[in-house]
Parts: C-alpha cells; sequence; structure tokens
C-alpha cells in the first residue's frame, strides 16, 4: 500500500487566522470584488505553504544545526501533540535568531509561489501590487514575516524530532515521492519532469518532504 502524504491538520487554523486578519484590514476593506478575491487567494496560498516548504531529502539543513541557539520552548512530555497542542507551543516558544540559509529558502519558495498565482490570474508583479494596494515593501515584509513563521515552526519540530528520536525512514521518504508522483498522474520520474517541469527530487525539495512527513508524525488529530 502506498503512504498517503499527511495533511497539515494545523492549516485550518492558520486559514481562519488569515482571512479573518485580512477582511478586518481596512486596505481590505476598501477593495473591489475582483481584488478581495486575489488577495484572499494569495494570502490563502501562503498560509498553506507552511510544511510544504524547503529542501531535498534530508538535506534541509536542520539536522545539522544546534536548535537550542535558536529557539526555545518547554519540551513536551508526550511524543505526539494535538493541533491544539501545536499551536500553543508554537505561540509559547522564543526564537532568539534565525537561520540564514533556512531563512533564506523559506523566503525564495514563498516568493515563487507569490509569482506562481500572480501569472495564473494573468498578472504582472506591478498589476499584483497596484490591484492588492501593497507597495514591494510591504509585499518583502510580508514574504519575510511568514517565512520567520514557517522557520520558527520547523525549528521547532526539528527539536522535537532530536529529543524524542523520531525520524523519518528513508523508506517512508521514497513512498512519499512515489505518492507525489501518483498525484500527478505519472507512471514514472521522466515523465512526472514532463508533466511538472521539475524533477520529482526537485519538487521533494521544494515543498520539504520531510518535514512535512516528520510533522505527521509528531501532531496528530
Amino acid at each position: 500500500m502506498s503512504q498517503q502524504v499527511p495533511e497539515r491538520t494545523s492549516f485550518r487554523d492558520h486559514l481562519s487566522s488569515a482571512h479573518e486578519k485580512w477582511r478586518e484590514h481596512s486596505r481590505f476593506r476598501r477593495l473591489s470584488k475582483k481584488k478581495k478575491i486575489i488577495v484572499g487567494m494569495l494570502v490563502f496560498l501562503v498560509f498553506l505553504l507552511f510544511l510544504l516548504s524547503a529542501t531535498l531529502n534530508r538535506y534541509n539543513g536542520y539536522n545539522i544545526l544546534l536548535l537550542d541557539r535558536y529557539v526555545s520552548f518547554d519540551m513536551p512530555e508526550e511524543d505526539t501533540l494535538t493541533a491544539k497542542e501545536w499551536k500553543k507551543l508554537v505561540k509559547s516558544a522564543e526564537v532568539s535568531k534565525y537561520p540564514e540559509a533556512q531563512l533564506k529558502r523559506e523566503e525564495k519558495y514563498i516568493t515563487s509561489q507569490y509569482h506562481k498565482r500572480i501569472r495564473e490570474y494573468g498578472l504582472t508583479y506591478k498589476e499584483y501590487l497596484k490591484e492588492s494596494d501593497f507597495t514591494e515593501s510591504e509585499f518583502q515584509a510580508q514574504v519575510e514575516k511568514l517565512a520567520k513563521e514557517n522557520v520558527k515552526e520547523k525549528l521547532i519540530l526539528h527539536s522535537i524530532s532530536r529529543e524524542k528520536k523520531i525520524y523519518v525512514s528513508s523508506e517512508e521518504m521514497k513512498a512519499a515521492k512515489q505518492q507525489l508522483m501518483k498525484d500527478r498522474g505519472a507512471t514514472s520520474e521522466a515523465d512526472y519532469k514532463k508533466i511538472a517541469g521539475e524533477t520529482l527530487d526537485e519538487h521533494a525539495e521544494e515543498i520539504d518532504l520531510e518535514s512535512k512527513l516528520l510533522y505527521g508524525k509528531i501532531v496528530k488529530n
């Protein structure tokens, strides 16, 4: 039986919170219906990205970091957490500094996903900024904020993994990649590249498949 890539159970909380924040924002209220749809979809997209982002196989770099130099939190007693417990833990954790390589990787991925969705709406980057009433500096600030949120969660996730000795095996990674290939209707890695425009390993790197699988082991419904 092929392994399903686990879904992130705390996404709904992120999405609901993001949506409400944007609906309350004075700029959002002034936008036309079309602009609200564009802004809303993009905001939802970015919050959907959290554990779908970063690097190839197990080489996202978190395994070589001295994690306690970057983040501090009360290590949970149990090996697994509910989504509610995870959200509370993340909120209470403190980041002293962000690892530069991981932060830049998140920023690059979030930016690329923004631009991808902007193109799908038939807009240029400048048109999107105008439609959404963003300045370029505000857009970059939003990307940085989201990237820091992602890195914070991953620092916590990999800290728990190391402390509790919870890991993603090579077999689990392989099975998850096969599922990704199946989801795209591909029958081989060569076929996947033709369909997706990137190799399976490149996509696994882009979405940080290891962290996604690790989250599924630690955070339960």
